[in-house]
């Protein structure tokens, strides 16, 4: 618990200074995400008296939760509408970010409008440049590599009753459905 709360703290310190660039992201993810869902896999495996290499793939499985929740976050973030606050305050949102600084054609539309996202028509206009530009597409990629990694780890893992954690899998793929479909996707059965 104190590992799981002490690096928790740290990457929520990251987070509000607002780090740039991608490589940055990834390590605020790791960082503030994945230690809390990872420790509450591993601390139920522990009550369960579950054997240590259980005990480490549900650790493992509770990392890809925690980074499928930041990243269906930032998807639902980038998306809403009133514009949420990730747009006005610099926060490192993979949608945004990629805008930011991926090579397309809007990309000095979409920067123009970002200090402007308060009105509905710009908020509007620059989340259409998400979906074209590929910036949905890129955070939908990062949350598909996650479920099927976490999928092919439940199965791996010798459980008693996987019935529960696969069913919350699904839910996020479920979940995942929608933004394919906003992505201009066509949406599989199985992911």
């Amino acid at each position: 618990l104190a590992r799981m709360a002490l690096a928790t703290a740290a990457g929520q310190q990251m987070d509000v200074q607002n780090l740039p660039g991608e490589e940055n992201y990834w390590r605020i993810v790791a960082a503030k995400s994945t230690p809390f869902y990872g420790a509450a896999l591993e601390l139920g495996a522990l009550l369960g008296s579950a054997d240590p290499q259980v005990v480490s793939q549900l650790y493992r499985l509770g990392v890809m939760i925690g980074e499928m929740i930041q990243l269906e976050d930032d998807l639902t973030d980038a998306l809403q509408t009133p514009a949420n606050p990730d747009w006005g305050q610099g926060r490192n949102n993979l949608l945004i970010l990629y805008a930011l600084t991926a090579d397309y054609p809007e990309r000095s539309e979409f920067v123009t409008l970002l200090p402007h996202v308060d009105d509905p028509r710009c908020l509007a206009r620059a989340q259409v440049i998400l979906v074209s530009c590929g910036a949905v597409s890129y955070g939908v990629y990062h949350l598909i590599q996650r479920y099927q990694a976490a999928r092919r780890l439940l199965e791996e893992t010798r459980l008693t009753n996987p019935e529960p954690l696969s069913e919350m899998l699904t839910r996020y793929g479920e979940s995942l459905a929608s933004y394919l479909k906003v992505s201009g996707s066509n949406v599989e059965p199985e992911l």
